[in-house]
């Protein structure tokens, strides 16, 4: 019975360097700058393509948008005194993380600042896209959505947030589904710009306006603070192995093993179950 039921608790893992857009006109375009050992720099236009800029608009969040690289300091070149981190960057578009790219070595360059690489990311068609802050990985975070309208990024408040409206998020990124729905501002939240909240969806909308209930607040309110933040924990199918996820633990990191099987999630029997098995979860 469920009283055998098997769970695990795992070490955090990996995740790449930080990145961040500078100088553009929006959050969807600027300067790259990487963040590795704690300093911030620049990356060298140097062999920079349009595959290299969507792996950046993937790990800041914009799932499913195009990248586009641009050249020769389009957004301003980086503080003369900024390393230049980065130079002959050759990703393959299966990574998840700029920092995961293969490239010339940290600090190995033959560049000026005026060959800063930038990107803009061409968002998707919906009326409100979306995308995830703060995740350890790229398929998790709080959710944020894009108003055009005031041209900001806001937060979703949690009131009514369950796995129904994750899923519908999760999709929207071009993920299979959603694994949790985290609420209480799990994964933190950004400076809060306006919020969406009272969404209800069924989980078969194709986009979050869709959902009954989906309202935007052109500002905070004191009903709806910054620890409410609504967060998505997304899996993607693929030739591999079935998604699992771990539920009721006390951090991300730990609790009952459930697996996705045919369209399902179910759990695992803990006869045989050993630490060697846990660490494969993991």
């Amino acid at each position: 019975g469920h009283y055998e039921d098997a769970g695990v608790v795992c070490q955090s893992s990996h995740s790449g360097d930080p990145v961040r857009l500078v100088g553009g006109a929006s959050s969807l375009e600027g300067r790259v700058e990487i963040q590795h050992n704690g300093v911030w720099g620049t990356v060298c236009d140097d062999n920079w393509s349009d595959t290299d800029a969507t792996i950046v608009c993937e790990q800041l969040g914009f799932h499913g948008a195009q990248g586009f690289a641009t050249f020769g300091w389009q957004f301003g070149a980086g503080d003369f005194n900024m390393p230049i981190l980065m130079d002959e960057v050759n990703c393959t578009g299966a990574e998840h993380y700029l920092s995961d790219c293969p490239f010339d070595g940290w600090n190995t360059h033959d560049c000026s600042h005026y060959e800063d690489a930038g990107v803009i990311c061409q968002a998707s068609n919906f009326e409100y896209p979306v995308r995830l802050y703060n995740g350890q990985k790229s398929s998790e975070g709080t959710v944020e959505v894009y108003d055009n309208t005031q041209e900001k990024w806001g937060m979703i408040c949690d009131y009514l947030w369950d796995l129904s409206d994750a899923n519908v998020v999760c999709r929207m990124l071009g993920y299979e589904g959603a694994i949790q729905a985290p609420t209480g501002s799990y994964f933190g939240a950004d400076s809060i710009q306006f919020y969406a909240t009272y969404i209800s969806c069924q989980g078969s909308e194709s986009q979050i306006e869709d959902c009954p209930g989906f309202l935007i607040f052109q500002q905070y309110a004191s009903y709806c603070p910054s620890t409410r933040a609504a967060g998505v924990k997304c899996f993607e199918l693929t030739d591999g192995p079935p998604p699992i996820r771990l539920i009721d633990g006390e951090t991300s990191h730990d609790g009952r093993v459930e697996i996705y099987i045919q369209d399902q999630w179910g759990t695992i029997c803990d006869d045989g179950w050993n630490s060697i098995d846990a660490e494969v979860v993991c």
